[in-house]
């Protein structure tokens, strides 16, 4: 039988049935600036607007905002976006071109407790892009993902 929860004051009942995702409970863990201060790095996939950029959304903008390094397919339209939301974080190519050089660099950087954000172009990372195997190569390591 399932359980009323309760966020908090103030917050919405909901009822819960489903045993808690340990990757979220470790992304929800890793938050604040960074994973770096608590020592697990995270992985955040951020969807960016495919046509018009103030369909970003409030959760994509403060990730961005608190990534340690931007991990995107071109750093010239990744530029744009944040130049537009006031957004200064470093960014880093991942493409097509460069996964299997950036891969591990971006793993290492998980491990040292960094948040990176990737992005695609437009639309969500893992669609038609190397991210997959970003994502698939982070959860095999036992990082979080987001």
């Amino acid at each position: 039988m399932s359980k009323p929860s309760d966020s908090g004051p103030g917050s919405k009942r909901r009822a819960t049935s489903e045993p808690v995702d340990s990757a979220a409970m470790r992304a929800g863990e890793a938050g604040g600036k960074s994973g770096g201060k608590s020592g697990r790095g995270l992985l955040a996939l951020v969807a960016t607007p495919i046509g018009n950029l103030g369909d970003l959304t409030p959760r994509a903008l403060k990730m961005l905002r608190d990534a340690d390094l931007i991990a995107c397919e071109d750093t010239r339209v990744t530029g744009n976006l944040l130049s537009k939301f006031g957004i200064r974080r470093p960014i880093s190519p991942y493409h097509d071109h460069n996964a299997e050089q950036m891969r591990p660099k971006l793993i290492a950087r998980l491990r040292n407790g960094e948040t990176v954000a990737l992005v695609s172009d437009a639309g969500t990372p893992l669609i038609s892009d190397p991210g997959y195997k970003l994502v698939r190569t982070t959860a095999a390591a036992g990082l979080a993902v987001t």
